[in-house]
């Protein structure tokens, strides 16, 4: 990385983010989240995606789900 930049993820809260999409009003909230996504981005199959900021990589894998090729790394945090 840069010059004062500082890369910090804490798996802990990462994995409480991830188990909230779990809770009824998260599934909730994802459901609607998603469906605004797919209007608003229109990912066609094969389309790269890059989702800056990725966190988790929950929305990362909601545009493989589309079809579009995304990063993965973020995803590989979890594991």
């Amino acid at each position: 990385m840069g010059e004062g930049v500082e890369v910090v993820f804490d798996k802990k809260l990462a994995q409480n983010y991830e188990a909230w999409y779990n809770t009824p009003k998260g599934k909730f909230v994802d459901t609607l989240e998603k469906e605004i996504i797919a209007k608003l981005c229109q990912i066609k199959p094969g389309q790269k995606v890059l989702e800056i900021g990725c966190g988790t990589g929950h929305f990362s894998a909601y545009f493989e789900e589309l079809g579009g090729e995304s990063l993965v790394q973020c995803r590989m945090r979890l594991k």
